[in-house]
């Protein structure tokens, strides 16, 4: 019951996801058909009902094991997928992404260890980490990415999107914009948010350090409600590059 996920979010991706969100989801759809050219079988985190991802994308793949802890999405979900004819549909309803690795407990390396060379797919959901857990419990589970999750990422192709920053005014940006590495955050203010009038007040979601700076990265404009802006990274590893340019 928080406005990341939930009722609120369904209530507001439903009245939004067709006509506001729908450049993010045109050019994100983009992003993901490079980062998974010939992948047939995916993992896909905290996806909710994957209202940001275009069916096109979805209708590839043959089996998907969503971690999704929300009943409601996991319905919508389903039937989506259904729909779209994937043929093999799991779901994870425990939680495997943010307490686990705080405590030490049961996470998604189990499951990644399990399903050796498995596309992953990190569905919008590690820039909403910060917001649910104290900063001390942050730093945990900080580390608990670096040790567990990060390198049973390496020998399978993977991405993410997040949030990266968020504000009350847009970004100026040509989606995708890709570039070879991860931004520096001197470089988002110079790039998307220079030619604004006044301050601008920028709110990271503390993203930095989960993924190889050295990895393609794409930055999205994403219009989540009116006044509320995000700047949305994408980052992929274990797939061709050829595609990928110095915007």
């Amino acid at each position: 019951m928080n406005r990341a996920g939930g009722p609120f979010y369904h209530l507001r991706a439903l009245h939004a996801a067709r006509a506001r969100w729908r450049p993010f989801r045109d050019a994100l759809g983009a992003f993901l058909a490079e980062s998974f050219p010939s992948a047939t079988s995916l993992i896909v985190v905290g996806p909710s009902a994957a209202y940001c991802i275009p069916d096109e994308f979805l209708a590839r793949f043959s089996a998907v094991t969503a971690l999704e802890p929300d009943r409601v999405a996991r319905f919508l979900l389903a039937r989506r997928l259904g729909r779209l004819g994937v043929s093999s549909i799991d779901f994870v309803a425990e939680d495997r992404l943010v307490a686990p690795l705080v405590s030490g407990g049961p996470a998604l390396d189990a499951l990644l260890d399990a399903s050796p060379g498995r596309a992953v797919l990190f569905s919008n959901v590690l820039g909403q980490i910060r917001f649910l857990l104290s900063d001390p419990d942050f730093e945990k589970w900080q580390a608990g990415w670096t040790q567990r999750i990060a390198p049973r990422l390496a020998g399978r192709p993977w991405a993410s999107f997040h949030d990266r920053v968020s504000a009350a005014v847009p970004p100026r940006v040509t989606m995708p914009h890709r570039t070879f590495r991860r931004l520096e955050d001197a470089e988002l203010g110079r790039f998307f948010y220079a030619e604004r009038e006044g301050r601008v007040e920028l709110y990271d979601h503390l993203t930095d350090g989960l993924f190889p700076v050295e990895a393609p990265h794409a930055y999205f404009h994403w219009e989540l409600e009116p006044g509320a802006h995000h700047l949305v990274e994408g980052v992929r590893g274990g797939a061709p590059v050829s595609q990928v340019i110095e915007s």
